[in-house]
């Protein structure tokens, strides 16, 4: 029987090194898994309140400028 070497592995690393490379790895990954990985990450921090599916919310506002002059 051949005997394998076993080698201990440590490796640093900064935060934003980590930053780094957490994003190169989503921008790899399809969309489709991108949403799957959301919905997983929403289901662990909401529990059964986030079964359901995100809801698209618009609200419309109408913008009133203000006027620099006072009103007499």
């Amino acid at each position: 029987m051949k005997r394998r070497k076993i080698r201990r592995v440590l490796t640093t690393a900064t935060f934003a090194d980590m930053a780094v490379r957490d994003v190169e790895y989503w921008k790899k990954q399809s969309v489709a898994a991108r949403l799957r990985a959301m919905a997983l990450m929403r289901q662990i921090n909401y529990g059964d309140a986030a079964t359901g599916w995100m809801q698209k919310v618009l609200e419309v506002v109408t913008y009133l400028p203000h006027s620099s002059e006072p009103k007499a």
